[in-house]
């Protein structure tokens, strides 16, 4: 999910394991995610739950930025918060349950992609000290960099490769967007990063290890005012060269094109993900993609007023246009963001909200860039909130999940 939200979500992943029939040649994967509007006080607004994924994907993708990281609990070598070992257990239920391979995205950055991720805390309701992080510090000039920071991250990392066993693990999420917001203190995440891969790669040499890179901010193409509107080669070049000494095994790509797509009078390079993958020598895979099969709209004078006019159709397109990259660049792993809707069709078709309704009330309680974002990302899924399937879950099921 795009980091507008400031949300995490998760990513599921199984080892490879020799007494295991052989793989299939790509991976196709959902988030198994579920937002509930009014849960008990000591539960999260969201939950993992299976939907569809077993009949429609032959893998899981659990991005867990959300649930923050016990940095100051495993620094210290004391048990992570009870709250969070309690999402863990859930989400490790799941795993066995949908008994599919998992892709595991971790990353020590928060979901504003401009500081460290928060550290968990709580014993029955999980809550966040935001508190740990600064916007765009550098970080390996804090006191605690090395007992805490650099300490607590690698051990969080071998705890959760050794929990959840994963197929790939990333080792940040959209990385390149904390490059291009906070510059000047870049090479202290880099070098914090590499010495994890550095770590994992030396206990688990054939497990793939590598960071995910948000495509739109790589391009910078997504409106007129954009430094690189008109998909200016030269830029996405130097954007490139810029994460150059990032040690990664390969190029996961997050893209959420809608906006760029409108913007740029519904034309896209026909290599616009193929691209990125030739100027950084590295595979390509998927880490986070989806198209909204719903028009997003915000009020004005009284009328909702569609700011990206999307269809099914649009949708279909985009996986379309995903599916024949994939195969393109022989991807090891594609994720689709969503399974089913986040949101049911009522509320994604109005901008406006009847006082009262439990999901309106949900809506309100975020702020606006966190209402607008899950409201244009909500409609996402394969499937409607209802799980009746779309065209692009033809196109998935058929040319994808189960080939």
């Amino acid at each position: 999910m795009r980091a507008a939200i400031g949300w995490a979500m998760a990513a599921l992943l199984v080892a490879p394991q020799s007494t295991r029939a052989a793989d299939p040649p790509r991976l196709y994967a959902n988030f198994p995610l579920l937002i509930d509007p009014a849960p008990p006080n000591d539960r999260l607004p969201f939950q993992f739950a299976a939907h569809h994924i077993r009949d429609d994907s032959n893998a899981a993708a659990l991005h867990m930025e959300f649930f923050g990281v016990p940095w100051r609990e495993f620094a210290a070598g004391k048990n992570p918060p009870e709250a969070w070992l309690r999402q863990m257990d859930a989400i490790r239920g799941l795993e066995e349950r949908l008994g599919l391979p998992v892709y595991l995205a971790l990353t020590p950055i928060d979901g504003s992609r401009d500081r460290l991720a928060s550290n968990p805390a709580g014993t029955f309701a999980l809550t966040q000290d935001d508190s740990f992080g600064v916007r765009c510090e550098s970080i390996d000039t804090r006191p605690d960099y090395e007992t805490v920071v650099r300490a607590g991250f690698q051990r969080y990392v071998a705890y959760m490769i050794q929990r959840f066993q994963p197929r790939f693990v990333a080792l940040s999420v959209e990385v390149n967007i904390y490059k291009t917001l906070c510059p000047s203190a870049w090479s202290a995440i880099e070098q914090l990063l590499n010495e994890t891969y550095d770590m994992v790669k030396a206990e688990h040499p054939g497990l793939p290890v590598f960071h995910t890179f948000q495509t739109e901010f790589l391009w910078l193409s997504e409106s007129p005012e954009s430094p690189c509107f008109g998909f200016e080669r030269q830029c996405l070049v130097y954007n490139i060269a810029q994460l150059s000494g990032l040690k990664t095994d390969l190029y996961a790509l997050s893209s959420y094109p809608a906006a760029t797509f409108l913007n740029a009078g519904r034309q896209l390079p026909d290599d616009y993900l193929t691209a990125i993958g030739s100027l950084a020598a590295k595979p390509l895979a998927i880490s986070e993609t989806g198209y909204p099969a719903v028009p997003f709209t915000i009020a004005s004078n009284g009328n909702c007023i569609p700011v990206e006019p999307s269809s099914a159709a649009d949708q279909a397109w985009w996986m379309a246009r995903v599916l024949r990259d994939a195969a393109r660049a022989q991807m090891p792993f594609v994720v689709w963001w969503a399974n089913e809707d986040l949101l049911p069709g009522p509320i994604l078709a109005s901008c406006t909200c009847p006082v009262g309704n439990v999901w309106c009330n949900f809506l309100n309680i975020l702020d606006d860039a966190g209402r607008n974002t899950l409201r244009g990302d909500g409609a996402m899924g394969l499937r409607t909130y209802d799980g009746v399937a779309r065209p692009a879950h033809d196109l998935w099921v058929h040319r994808g999940a189960r080939h």
